[in-house]
């Protein structure tokens, strides 16, 4: 994943991925609706056929209400097919705010989601989950709980801490719980290999 606001930046980490042969295909983070952003990355991710983070923020930056944060997923999403992105290559982050600071922050950023799942099809979903504790106690009781509603939710990738097992182990458990795990194999791969915690 190569994170920066600056398209010079990211073109130059695309080359060096490109130039080390390596397989599969960069993830660039992020694109906004503003101008700069939108016009600076995005054609990089069409140039090196790559996915891309959206943020539904725009030069006034994060909305508060589940409307607008569509109406800049729309704008994105023009852009994107105008250029020739494929949908399933945009991963939208409706991105959550701190309950700590309006408790339906939480009940916002799923509605968002499921909003631009069902008015976008085929475009993907994510998010960070530490953003949602922010100033709370015992955090990764809070990230761990948005981590479970948000795949329910219909959320397709999440920025987390892979060594966290207790979250992994719910991320198990949940892929089983939704019928994404055929025959158990992830959970029971993960039984095995003494990941699922006490």
């Amino acid at each position: 994943c190569i994170d920066s606001p600056n398209p010079a930046a990211i073109r130059r980490g695309l080359e060096l991925v490109k130039a080390s042969g390596k397989p599969g295909r960069p993830l660039i983070n992020s694109i906004t609706a503003e101008p700069d952003r939108l016009n600076g990355i995005l054609p990089l991710a069409v140039e090196y056929k790559c996915p891309v983070v959206a943020l539904t923020s725009d030069e006034t930056g994060i909305p508060t209400t589940v409307e607008d944060r569509l109406r800049i997923a729309g704008k994105i999403v023009a852009e994107a097919d105008k250029l020739g992105v494929p949908r399933e290559d945009l991963y939208f982050d409706p991105l959550v705010l701190p309950v700590s600071t309006d408790m339906k922050n939480g009940v916002i950023f799923m509605d968002a989601l499921q909003a631009i799942k069902r008015e976008f099809a085929g475009v993907k979903t994510i998010s960070g989950l530490s953003n949602i504790s922010y100033g709370l106690p015992k955090r990764k009781i809070v990230n761990r709980a948005f981590l479970i509603m948000s795949l329910h939710a219909g959320m397709d990738a999440a920025i987390m801490d892979p060594l966290d097992n207790d979250i992994m182990a719910l991320l198990r458990a949940a892929e089983l719980v939704m019928g994404q795990d055929e025959y158990c194999m992830n959970y029971l791969k993960a039984y095995r290999a003494g990941l699922l915690g006490a």
